[in-house]
């Protein structure tokens, strides 16, 4: 059936709908308690849909040991590639964490709270990936998280392809609820301190009003590289495809492609090392001579410092008709990362934004013949890293907020609600000790800046450079929805939701002067600035076909202001059966809309390192280069459109266990993307790459790539989730469970770029991301009396090594949590938790040795070793 047929016939039923709500208004019968699920509308009993829920409760939250929300998300096993967090110190967006669910990306993946939208974090994820900062929820005002393993752009418009993660706060709270935690690694680093506390006044039952207030302060030093083993040395040659990942960059001489002469004097904070200790034996390559390297480790942040303030407030009052509700969220994060000094490659230029182009400004960067840094008789490549300018470091500082207020009540057994709001997220990112290009150019000319000797001071600052960049996501909404009971069906009453939609998106997020003015050395630029407005519609029905049959129709209709329309619809069954049995399946197509990035105005510049297969000088081939690359926006872009298929079952045989397990297929088309610059560079030779690739006509070296958003790709990824669990009848040794919950990653297909061979990604460990076949956590737990004992058992399978040679497998990981409580009373109680209780250190990954001198998989598995995090709690 066509799109226009369904949203014809959907919108046809539902003004026929509003045309029965009055008649049915006026029968007025008394209805049981019910409530709203994520990915429906419609209240019910029942927490079982058609659509795969995960519901993860605060009583769990407590008693994974985990202090953020980042943290509890990330465990899940639907949660998968592409995902990043604060750990990752080259992000884009850095100090933020966001959730992929399916790989399929944070852009995918709907995050909402208390059912509906907040402002995305102020700067994008990969240049152009809008996403919710998880970090800004304050774990103590949580109630529970819904996660909805389903598309569901039928009921919340774009994004929500992959899924829909639903955070519910706590809401009519009296009393008070205080805790206070202190964290470390058995191994160093990472002291963490938090407080929290949420109190509430009236009963809205007895007294007609309830105020609420959580507040939650969280410090977390840094961890180093230096700090742990598996990466400290940065010499990975015990390993497979292990390389010496210290920087050449000390004060290096480039004689030749395979000929490396060491500075006279070594400067501070490097030293002389055999060129050889760089060979790389699975690729053939080979050096002579000699080289000033350092180990970048002490400078390397496996994990930034950050201190966050987050609050939450809620107030609600019976107004007679209804009641009267208002909603304000606050945070305040603070991170502080370092890295290496900024520093010179040998390739003898230097890349500067150009304002004038939107591309590269590029800086002869040699030493001339007769320079006193310069004992040979030809201009002199050298990589030499700015040690006395100091390490680079970023201090991020982001602002968020969300208020709302709105009106809610019931009619007649139909319920109400209508809500106005609006949200910002504000980030600031401060960088320190950047080089500046054009002063560095005069220096080389001029010769004030001495390569081999101490600096003054007045020499120093006048290449420093201190910059800021600055982003704003807002977003201002107002909805109207209801939902009750139709008419009697004869199987039962058919359900029924319907609503409205508005909201105004914004994005502005500008470079500093001084990266806008093509001033900084080798240092990306990102502009974004639009704003669009969104309206829309949606209908839902519910409808009992049997006594065990239920059948789900929902719709929905988008008007975005820059690109055009679009119509999802959504069809789920549900059939029982039996008591003990449930089948459930749904269809969906859903859409995303393009982001800000992605077709409003903006260019973005930024640097990554490729292996560079096709350079016209034989001894290049194979190494790796920095290079920069340039994306610009196109306002052409069209919607990536999904289809979404789900299957599943439901078992309960007895009160004591359920047990799922759900197959999920879903294909994303028209996807918004660059081209992959590694797959550009690898095959530049094709007509649509012919002028992407800019090469230096004199070395051959790649000095750039451009490339453009555009609707290019498909992917279409299958899996089954499975969960379990099972809770044991009250003995004389107490109450035992256990819990299960796993993902195996069936397919994940696309190709890898335009017009090429669909490849299958799972089990691959690749540029764009790692898709372990298989994940999953169990869990075994014991409660007797006062005493609580949780075991947690997390595994990713292995997988391919496809980014780095000389090794074939990575292997898969497996840690062991623990959680334990005492109740000494009904007011106090003392927890402590320990993750990663065997201390077992993370698989090693060649390509993330190479990459990032960091020997594994950072974006998979967690760096901090053993933790151990005592927590006390008081109610009152």
């Amino acid at each position: 059936m066509k799109l226009n047929k369904i949203s014809q016939a959907l919108l046809v039923l539902g003004i026929a709908s509003f045309a029965h709500l009055a008649a049915a208004a006026e029968e007025g019968t008394q209805k049981a308690q019910k409530i709203e699920v994520t990915g429906s509308r419609i209240k019910r009993i029942s927490t079982e849909t058609p659509s795969p829920l995960t519901i993860i409760s605060r009583k769990e939250i407590e008693q994974s040991g985990k202090a953020s929300v980042a943290e509890v998300l990330r465990s899940i096993s639907a949660n998968n590639a592409n995902s990043y967090n604060e750990t990752f110190s080259n992000s884009f967006a850095p100090g933020a964490s966001g959730i992929s669910l399916r790989g399929l990306g944070q852009k995918s993946t709907l995050v909402l709270l208390n059912g509906r939208r907040v402002a995305n974090y102020g700067f994008a994820q990969n240049l152009s990936d809008a996403f919710f900062d998880l970090n800004s929820i304050p774990a103590s005002a949580i109630h529970n998280i819904e996660v909805l393993r389903d598309g569901a752009s039928a009921v919340y418009g774009s994004d929500a392809i992959a899924g829909v993660v639903n955070i519910i706060l706590r809401k009519d709270f009296q009393g008070l609820d205080s805790s206070f935690s202190a964290g470390t690694s058995t191994e160093g680093g990472l002291n963490e301190y938090r407080a929290s506390a949420t109190g509430g006044i009236g009963n809205i039952n007895e007294d007609k009003y309830n105020i609420l207030l959580s507040l939650d302060y969280l410090k977390r030093d840094s961890l180093k590289a230096s700090e742990r083993k598996f990466t400290k040395d940065q010499d990975f040659r015990q390993y497979p495809g292990g390389l010496y990942a210290w920087s050449q960059n000390g004060g290096t001489y480039r004689i030749s492609a395979t000929q490396r002469q060491a500075f006279a004097n070594c400067p501070n904070g490097s030293v002389k090392l055999p060129a050889s200790n760089f060979d790389n034996p699975y690729t053939n390559s080979h050096l002579t001579g000699d080289v000033c390297a350092f180990n970048t480790a002490p400078m390397t942040e496996l994990m930034p410092g950050t201190e966050r303030v987050n609050a939450f407030a809620r107030g609600t009052a019976d107004v007679g008709f209804g009641q009267a509700y208002g909603e304000l969220l606050m945070s305040h994060t603070d991170t502080h990362q370092t890295m290496t000094p900024a520093s010179i490659t040998n390739t003898g230029v230097g890349t500067r934004y150009n304002p004038a182009t939107g591309g590269l400004t590029l800086d002869d960067l040699k030493l001339p013949v007769g320079h006193p840094n310069n004992p040979l008789a030809t201009p002199a490549r050298f990589g030499y890293a700015f040690q006395d300018v100091g390490p680079r470091s970023s201090n991020i500082v982001s602002d968020s907020y969300r208020v709302l207020g709105g009106l809610k009540g019931e009619f007649r057994g139909w319920d109400w609600d209508l809500a106005v709001g609006t949200s910002k997220s504000k980030a600031k990112n401060t960088q320190y000790n950047r080089i500046n290009g054009v002063e560095l150019v005069n220096a080389i000319a001029n010769q004030s800046y001495d390569f081999y000797n101490a600096n003054s001071q007045a020499a120093i600052d006048k290449l420093r450079l201190n910059i800021v960049r600055e982003s704003t996501s807002t977003v201002q909404f107002a909805d109207f929805k209801i939902s009750g009971e139709l008419f009697e069906l004869p199987a039962g009453p058919l359900g029924m939701a319907a609503g409205l939609d508005w909201r105004s998106e914004e994005m502005d997020d500008r470079p500093d002067a001084a990266l806008s003015s093509g001033l900084v050395l080798a240092q990306g630029a990102t502009r974004t600035q639009g704003k669009r407005h969104v309206s829309a519609g949606f209908v839902e029905f519910v409808a009992p076909l049997t006594k065990d049959l239920e059948m789900t129709l929902a719709g929905r209709s988008d008007k975005y202001s820059d690109f055009g329309s679009a119509f999802a619809p959504k069809i789920g069954l549900k059939w029982t059966p039996a008591k003990q049995v449930m089948f459930r399946g749904s269809y969906s197509e859903g859409f995303r809309a393009p982001t800000l990035a992605e077709n409003a105005q903006s260019n973005s510049t930024f640097f990554v390192s490729v292996l560079d297969n096709n350079h016209p000088v034989a001894t290049e081939k194979g190494k790796t280069f920095s290079i920069a690359g340039v994306i610009a926006s196109n306002p052409n872009l069209e919607a990536e459109k999904a289809k979404s298929y789900t299957f599943g079952m439901v078992v309960e045989p007895t009160n004591n266990f359920n047990a799922t397990v759900d197959y999920y297929r879903i294909r994303q088309n028209k996807l918004v993307t660059s081209d992959d610059t590694q797959f550009v560079v690898d095959n530049e030779t094709l007509p649509q790459y012919q002028n992407a690739v800019v090469r230096d006509p004199g070395t051959g070296n790649i000095l750039y790539v451009v490339t453009s958003y555009r609707n290019l790709l498909f992917v279409e990824t299958r899996g089954v989730d499975l969960t379990a669990n099972w809770r044991s009848s009250a003995t004389q040794f107490g109450r035992f469970s256990a819990d299960f919950d796993g993902n195996y990653l069936l397919s994940y297909k696309k190709p890898p770029a335009e017009g090429q061979p669909i490849e299958n990604y799972v089990g691959r460990g690749l540029s764009e991301g790692t898709y372990p076949r298989f994940k999953a956590t169990v869990g075994l737990g014991w409660e007797k009396g006062n005493w609580i004992s949780k075991f947690k058992v997390n595994h990713i399978a292995g997988y391919k090594q496809e980014q780095a040679t000389g090794q074939d497998h990575v292997t898969s990981n497996t840690t062991l949590d623990w959680y334990g409580s005492y109740n000494f009373n009904k007011q106090l109680t003392a927890s402590l938790s320990v993750q990663n209780v065997f201390d077992r250190t993370p698989p090693f990954d060649a390509s993330f040795a190479s990459r990032y001198g960091i020997g594994t998989n950072f974006t998979l598995y967690d760096l901090r070793g053993r933790y151990v995090r005592a927590t006390g709690n008081y109610k009152f």
